[in-house]
């Protein structure tokens, strides 16, 4: 038996109980922790602002005051998203454990630890483990309608395993989409913010390069960039990934013999070919596809105001 959280998330529980935000552990010391950590993050913010405070307001220092703000805003963001989306993180993992629990077949226990490998490694999409198993599974059922000896027993059993593919295709599709729904808004709101971010980063940059300031500011807001960098391509990167895995399930079930199958069999196959015909992807808001197109459009957008911030300051 695979246990999902303790073989291929632990990496991910323990950094998530650090911080308060584990599904599976509501006591009143994690509540606790919560609103520390969440008020530390807040204090990080109005620290920031406070400069404001004691120090005259001008152009330069607004740039350089919200280049570092804005950061940790987009962690308050963030941290916020994950409390407000315990439970439905709780429900992706448990949803991934009933799948895993259904397995019986030793190939598809093997298919889901590498998978698993994969995942302690990137932390994605939970979706990569369930597409491998639906190709497997496509293709034996087809292996076993091209047996010499075909029967009415391996008629079943190909039947059978169709109907799985099709209703873990099912589960996959509406888990994932259900997990990124949840985090919708605040993905959206982050996505605004580390453009502006970025862009303000790459402006204090040239200015400590143009005036000489101090070397270690300059690495300060390079680490800034890399950060921002980082978060944007892993996440455009996960979309990327949902839509190429649901273009090779139909590449799959189109490539294997299945116009040899019986008709009732070529059914159901058609449910999965009328699926994958038609283009699956996350989208956040009305204008935002995750993709590596969207990454590339977004690092061209934050270059594109940096250039506009260097302009009004000539």
């Amino acid at each position: 038996m695979i246990c999902i959280v303790t073989q291929h998330f632990n990496l991910n529980r323990i950094c998530l109980m650090l911080i308060g935000l584990w599904p599976y552990e509501c006591s009143k010391l994690v509540r606790f922790q919560t609103f520390f950590c969440f008020t530390i993050l807040i204090s990080s913010v109005v620290y920031q602002l406070a400069v404001f405070i004691s120090e005259d307001c001008t152009i330069n220092l607004i740039l350089k005051v919200f280049s570092i703000a804005l950061l940790f805003f987009m962690y308050v963001i963030e941290y916020n998203s994950f409390r407000i989306n315990r439970q439905i993180i709780k429900w992706s993992l448990d949803q991934l454990q009933h799948i895993c629990d259904e397995l019986k077949d030793e190939k598809e226990i093997d298919i889901m630890k590498k998978c698993g490998d994969d995942t302690r490694r990137y932390t994605i999409l939970l979706i990569r483990k369930r597409i491998y198993i639906i190709y497997y599974r496509i293709e034996k059922a087809i292996a076993i309608n091209m047996l010499k000896n075909s029967s009415l027993e391996n008629e079943f059993m190909m039947y059978r395993e169709i109907i799985h593919a099709v209703d873990i295709h099912r589960k996959a599709m509406k888990s994932t989409i259900l997990f990124f729904s949840g985090f919708q808004r605040s993905r959206f709101i982050l996505l605004i913010i580390g453009v502006l971010t970025l862009s303000l980063n790459f402006y204090e940059i040239s200015e400590i390069i143009s005036y000489g300031r101090d070397i270690y500011d300059c690495l300060f807001h390079f680490l800034i960039i890399i950060d921002i960098f980082a978060y944007v391509f892993l996440f455009n990167y996960a979309g990327q990934e949902f839509t190429d895995h649901n273009e090779h399930i139909f590449t799959t079930v189109y490539n294997v013999q299945w116009y040899v199958t019986p008709i009732h069999v070529q059914k159901l196959i058609l449910f999965l070919l009328q699926r994958g015909n038609k283009t699956v992807s996350l989208n956040f808001g009305i204008v935002f596809v995750l993709s590596m197109e969207l990454f590339a459009a977004l690092a061209k957008a934050s270059i594109s105001y940096f250039t506009v911030v260097c302009s009004m300051q000539l």
